[in-house]
Order: structure tokens, then C-alpha cells, then sequence
């Protein structure tokens, strides 16, 4: 079955250039960087109150309590959550809910959950760790381009000054370096995506997959997987998102921008989210049980496999029979 989302109308917050441009949006969500209400589509118990947990550090399981996972302490200042909750949460919270029940997400609740996915890209600890490795590097760019524009006031009468000018970079360098991860805190720490990630989220087409029946599909700290090398604005890019343990949304720029298909998975494909799901996860995979072939996975630390011709998994064979 397909049908489209708009690309038009959606609420949702971004960041341009480090400004927020709103509109409107309401859950609290405490301090959770992997929200609670998700992470009980995946708990072992009735009450949906506890949830098994793989720490990749320590190699260990544990059946924790949801509401003591997935958080730290401060990770979002009491705006930044209010923001969330308004912005993000309840709207997507609906959305993933009519899917788990088996319903076509309205015009509204599509732009929702895909909103909902580009801020779970963003609000995760790999996002926070990934924008700090790339700061050196900046700094070095910002060096170098210093060093050159000051190397090009360089003529007879002012070498005497180039040198000091020079000199000054040099010595001022290391303080600039020790001071630019504070400087850049709140760019880093900002949980809501740019204007490009957002449209690029909304421009995908995306795949509702049911998953085998002998299939669990587990989820992680990092629950919207992307391959880095490729973005989500490539011919190659695909995102994986795992909704419930049968059920997942998968974005690919295979097809029409903003159509969605209701496709059946082969056991390989729910393999393979599983796979980038434990591979992906900076830390923490969650699951309904405690399934030994995650911790197998995970110690081979092997990478989520792409390849051109992963657009077979969506041909019409794999889609459900039309209703009788």
C-alpha cells in the first residue's frame, strides 16, 4: 500500500546557524536522551515498566527499569526539555502509537513522526560525541586561515608586524584550543537539527516494515541509524528506525520523495536492522530478551552493510497482499 507525506505543514523546530526558528508544539520527558515513552514499545514486562539492556562497555545484561535508563543527570537544561516535550514528543508519541496499532498515519501524524525521527538523530549521546571529535579539526581550519590571511599582509614594510601577528596566533593558540569545546557547548549540546537534516528527513521515501513473526527487532541509544559516509542527503542514504519489535521505518532516497510503502521484510532485512541497530549504539542496546546473539554481534564489531542493490529488499513481492 502506498500513499505520501506532506512535505508542507509540518511543526517542528530547527536550528539555522545556531538561531531556532518555532512553530507551535506537547510530554515530559525528564532527562532522557532516549525517550521513555519509545523505549516501552521494547519492555519484557505488562506494566512496561522494565526493559533488558546490553552494555557493550561491560559485556553484561540487565532487566533495568526504563525510567533509570537511557539518562543522565542535566544532559538537557530545563528549556531545552520543555522545548521537546512541546515540539517533539506528544505529536510523535501519537504517531508511533497508530502505527504499533496497525493504523495509516494521517497527513499530520507522518510530518510528525518524521520530525520526531530528525530530533532523535540529533538529541543522542553519538551526535554529542561526534560534533566534539570534529572541534580540533575546526580549530585547525580557523589556524590555518588566520596564519594564511595574515601571511598575505606580507610586503617589505610590515614584516616586522607579520612576524609579531604571528607570534601572537602562535601563543594564543593553545588557550583557543582548551576554550573551544566551551565555546562551542551549546552548538554542540543543541538537541534540534538544522534546516538540512529536517528537510532531508522529509524528502526520503520511507518503508514501513513488518518484521517475520520468528524476527525481534531490538533498538539501541542511537535508534535512528544512518551510515556517516553517506548522510541522509545522498543518492546511497538510508536511515533505519526501529518502531516496535515487529515493526521498523526505513528511509532511502530510492523512490519518490515523501511516499510511503507497507512492505513485509524477509528474515535477512530484520537481521540486518538488528545488526545496525547493536552496531551503531555508542553504549546501550535494548531488547524484549536477553538474546545471546547480540552480545555475538556486537563482539565481532562489525559494520552495518551497505550495498547498491539494497533497494531489492523493496520490490513488490516483499509488499502485502492487497485487502480481500
Amino acid at each position: 500500500m502506498a500513499y505520501s507525506l506532506p512535505l508542507v505543514n509540518v511543526r517542528i523546530e530547527y536550528r539555522s546557524r545556531g538561531s531556532a526558528s518555532h512553530v507551535t508544539y506537547s510530554v515530559p520527558m525528564g532527562k532522557h536522551y532516549v525517550p521513555q515513552q519509545y523505549l516501552r514499545a521494547f519492555a519484557n514486562d505488562s506494566a512496561r515498566k522494565l526493559i533488558w539492556v546490553f552494555d557493550k562497555q561491560t559485556g553484561r545484561w540487565s532487566n533495568a527499569a526504563i525510567a533509570k535508563v537511557a539518562q543522565s543527570p542535566h544532559y538537557f537544561s530545563q528549556e531545552v526539555e520543555d522545548r521537546l516535550t512541546n515540539l517533539v514528543e506528544n505529536p510523535g508519541n501519537d504517531a508511533l502509537s497508530a502505527l504499533r496499532r496497525g493504523e495509516v498515519p494521517t497527513a499530520t501524524q507522518g510530518g510528525d513522526l518524521l520530525s520526531y525521527i530528525a530530533v532523535m538523530m540529533t538529541r543522542v549521546p553519538r551526535k554529542r560525541m561526534h560534533a566534539r571529535g570534529i572541534v580540533p579539526a575546526v580549530v585547525d581550519s580557523v589556524i590555518a586561515r588566520t596564519k594564511a590571511e595574515i601571511q598575505s599582509l606580507r610586503v617589505a614594510d610590515t614584516e616586522a608586524r607579520v612576524v609579531e601577528l604571528l607570534a601572537e596566533v602562535d601563543r594564543i593558540e593553545t588557550t583557543y584550543r582548551k576554550e573551544a569545546q566551551s565555546i562551542l557547548r551549546d552548538e554542540i549540546e543543541d538537541p534540534f537539527p538544522t534546516e538540512k537534516v529536517f528537510h532531508g528527513i522529509h524528502t526520503m521515501s520511507w518503508r514501513i516494515v513488518e518484521v517475520p513473526p520468528s524476527s525481534r527487532l531490538v533498538t539501541s541509544d542511537n535508534p535512528a541509524f544512518f551510515f556517516s559516509a553517506y548522510g541522509i542527503g545522498s543518492p546511497e542514504s538510508e536511515l533505519t528506525f526501529p518502531v516496535s519489535p515487529t515493526l521498523a521505518l526505513m528511509g532511502s532516497r530510492q523512490g519518490l520523495a515523501g511516499e510511503v510503502l507497507q512492505v513485509r521484510a524477509r528474515r535477512q532485512l530484520a537481521k540486518e536492522i538488528n545488526r545496525r541497530m547493536i552496531v551503531g549504539a555508542t553504549r546501550l542496546v535494548f531488547a524484549t530478551s536477553p538474546h545471546s546473539w547480540i552480545k555475538t554481534v556486537s563482539s565481532r564489531d562489525q559494520s552495518p552493510r551497505w550495498t547498491p542493490k539494497s533497494g531489492h529488499q523493496w520490490t513488490p513481492e516483499n509488499r502485502p497482499p492487497p485487502a480481500s
